[in-house]
């Protein structure tokens, strides 16, 4: 279960790094199409990963604070944008979206799998346990601290953007960017593209650390003999997984490169890779919430409380996972949980392969992993 739980997460992490990358080369070609610039998407994403490469290869340090300060300069424009719309329409409480007048199990369905990948990856700093500075301490703080400012930035954006929407001609969702649309109807126009820039420079941060948890994820199951062992070294001199950040780099490159040869627009890569990515993550946490009070169990601390809150969790994970698969998804969606499916397959039959070939080597990692849990 933890190959399962470290592959599906390794899944998630490149095709959330591509699919966001997507939304940034989206925004980015909305911005060029101001000043009439005719760009090619895939020069965009090849810019974009070689950048991203670039500063997660240089230091990791680097990375985590180029990507704090730039999620903080995206937020506070936000938030200014929020705060004028509401001052613009002149108000403040939407009696439809507190009371959920209208909600339905189709709009709920629709939401739900976008709500959640919106949501996911506050578990990523876990990737950087080794990394990190006092890791017990500051790891937990992140993890937690990640969930609650995401989840009360996510619900104060949408319901923003739902309230700003009252007042505009168009549909929320046709509108290709949201926030820009808001500034144009409140008069200002180009805080409209600040938010464009902002939400780049978000998109391009989400991508910069999707790919530095994906390097971490896969450095990790080479040193227990998943992957080559190159994959499980450092730079000399950085110290960062350069071997496996340029692999990770070269897929994120590839996946929507390729989508787009097929003659997949940037949306629908966006669209295709964010759905597939999110059945790694609901995986990963629904393996989490069953093995933590095994965990717990197995140390003699479990408690009710302990108990309860993996259930509640478990409760939470219903509704998306149902929502997945039923009622069956619109093509190409409708194959995407196949595609999943046979990922994890190929992937099981790779760890049987490596079993019989050679177990001593996974379980002779296995045991190094308990014997530095528990010394």
């Amino acid at each position: 279960m933890g190959f399962v739980a470290g592959w599906s997460l390794l899944l998630a992490y490149v095709l959330t790094a591509a699919a966001v990358l997507a939304g940034a080369v989206n925004c980015a070609l909305l911005l060029f199409s101001l000043l009439h610039w005719q760009v090619p998407p895939l020069l965009l994403f090849a810019v974009g990963c070689f950048v991203a490469w670039l500063v997660a290869y240089t230091d990791v340090r680097l990375s985590t604070r180029l990507m704090l300060l730039l999620e903080l300069v995206s937020m506070a424009l936000i938030l200014v944008l929020g705060v004028i719309v509401m001052l613009r329409g002149g108000e403040v409480l939407d009696a439809r979206q507190i009371t959920l007048r209208g909600l339905d199990f189709h709009g709920l369905k629709a939401g739900l799998v976008l709500a959640i990948f919106s949501y996911v990856g506050f578990e990523s700093a876990t990737t950087l346990g080794e990394e990190a500075r006092n890791p017990l301490k500051s790891i937990p703080r992140s993890v937690l601290l990640s969930g609650l400012i995401s989840g009360l930035f996510f619900m104060m954006s949408a319901y923003i953007a739902v309230l700003g929407f009252k007042h505009i001609s168009g549909s929320l969702a046709d509108s290709a960017a949201p926030f820009n649309d808001l500034a144009v109807n409140v008069g200002l126009p180009l805080f409209g593209v600040l938010i464009s820039v902002g939400a780049v420079i978000s998109l391009f941060a989400c991508t910069l650390a999707s790919i530095n948890a994906a390097a971490r994820v896969l450095l990790a199951m080479s040193r227990h003999g998943i992957f080559h062992s190159r994959l499980a070294g450092s730079h000399a001199q950085n110290d960062t997984p350069h071997h496996a950040l340029t692999l990770v780099s070269l897929l994120v490159f590839l996946l929507p490169a390729g989508l787009l040869y097929e003659g997949r627009g940037v949306l629908g890569v966006f669209n295709d890779l964010s759905t597939i990515a999110t059945y790694g993550f609901l995986t990963v946490y629904v393996l989490v919430a069953i093995a933590a009070p095994l965990y717990l169990a197995q140390r003699g601390q479990m408690t009710v409380k302990s108990l309860g809150l993996a259930l509640l969790a478990l409760l939470f994970m219903l509704p998306p996972v149902i929502a997945t698969v039923y009622p069956t998804p619109l093509p190409p969606a409708d194959k995407f949980v196949m595609y999943f499916g046979l990922y994890l397959a190929v992937g099981l039959g790779w760890y049987g392969w490596l079993r019989l070939r050679g177990s001593g080597e996974l379980l002779a990692a296995s045991s190094r992993e308990l014997e530095l849990d528990h010394p």
